[in-house]
């Protein structure tokens, strides 16, 4: 859905434009390694997949992915030839991996869960336990996070509106990264 992405890359220029990423990329998944029995994010480039968790060579990014299949309600119009629309929601998951140097943790959680006052964007829950997200989303490896790693993943709702005039575009794949 082209206006999920579209959601997607906005709340990811807020992250990038305000210095809180370098790096930010959307429509991510959990890719399912079969031999080694973990999951692990990663970016879709054609037939290929990409990891973009983390590793040593990241130290400010951040990702979203779905976290379950967007679900829909109908909505009732008083618009003339439009009977109804649907407001589409779509359950994501924001991760944000960031060696921060000056910032105060309180300070950067509060920048970043600015992005739950977004237009269509509601706060589920939010966790910066460190080790429990490094197990979910980023179980290759073993990373050792000092005292200045700060690891933050958002569950969030989009709410996608979606009516009778909307139309499947053909378009050319948004870039991914977005970065600064």
């Amino acid at each position: 859905m082209i206006e999920l992405v579209r959601k997607e890359i906005e709340l990811g220029q807020y992250l990038v434009n305000n210095g809180i990423v370098t790096r930010f990329f959307h429509s991510a998944e959990l890719f399912n390694d079969k031999e080694r029995g973990n999951l692990y994010p990663v970016i879709r480039v054609g037939d290929e997949f990409t990891y973009i968790g983390v590793d040593d060579t990241r130290s400010r990014f951040a990702y979203i992915r779905l976290t379950g299949d967007p679900t829909a309600s109908g909505v009732p119009l008083a618009i003339k030839g439009c009977s109804k629309s649907y407001n589409v929601i779509c359950p994501v998951r924001l991760v944000v991996f960031n060696d921060w140097e000056s910032e105060i943790r309180e300070q950067l959680i509060n920048k970043i869960l600015a992005v739950t006052f977004f237009h269509h964007v509601s706060l589920i829950r939010y966790s910066a336990n460190a080790g429990q997200l490094s197990r979910e989303e980023s179980p290759i490896g073993e990373f050792e996070f000092g005292g200045k790693t700060f690891y933050l993943a958002i569950d969030l709702n989009i709410v996608i509106p979606l009516m009778s005039n909307s139309c499947d575009e053909i378009c050319d794949p948004f870039p991914n990264p977005i970065c600064s």
